[in-house]
């Protein structure tokens, strides 16, 4: 197990963005969760608690066993405000997080409530779908097999520069706008 990251540990301790963004994805995630530090070779991940996870590793896998996350990849380098402002006007929503990888940008939109049905995976499927081709007519770089996809490994954000929203959104909402 590696040793835990005080820096972030420190910054969690206050109340602003890195606490919040923590609790968020902490409530957003199972007891263990699959996790590494090495992109280019996921066979060297491994379990850890959630909480140890979100501090120390910065590829964590989403949506393991339920559906709380739906994260956008673009590979190519954008200011974050340039994507939010893309997303706003364009759906009129605002991602949860957004964060800077070495390529690029990537974004979630949290749900405040978890997906369960096969109905509900369908919808989010389906607003994936058109928010990537949209993303894709907009900016280049857009990884699709990446966005389309709803389970994978993503960036943590915590452990890259981000911009925390506190934005949740509920699935009736994607259901009126898709």
């Amino acid at each position: 197990m590696l040793e835990c990251n005080y820096n972030i540990i420190k910054k969690i301790n206050r109340l602003d963005d890195n606490y919040l963004l923590f609790k968020a994805l902490l409530q957003r995630m199972p007891t263990e969760i699959i996790c590494s530090n090495d992109k280019n070779s996921f066979a060297l991940q491994q379990k850890e608690k959630n909480n140890i996870a979100l501090l120390d590793y910065k590829w964590i896998f989403y949506n393991q066993d339920r559906v709380w996350h739906l994260i956008f990849d673009i590979d190519k380098k954008y200011k974050l405000g340039e994507i939010k402002e893309f997303l706003q006007k364009k759906f009129s929503l605002t991602p949860t997080w957004l964060c800077y990888t070495d390529n690029g940008i990537q974004f979630s939109f949290m749900f405040s409530n978890v997906l369960k049905t096969d109905k509900q995976m369908e919808l989010a499927k389906e607003a994936k779908r058109i928010i990537t081709t949209e993303l894709a007519k907009e900016f280049n770089g857009i990884d699709e097999k990446a966005s389309n996809r709803i389970r994978g490994f993503w960036r943590n954000p915590l452990m890259h520069k981000y911009k925390y929203t506190g934005n949740f959104i509920e699935l009736l909402t994607l259901k009126k706008k898709f």
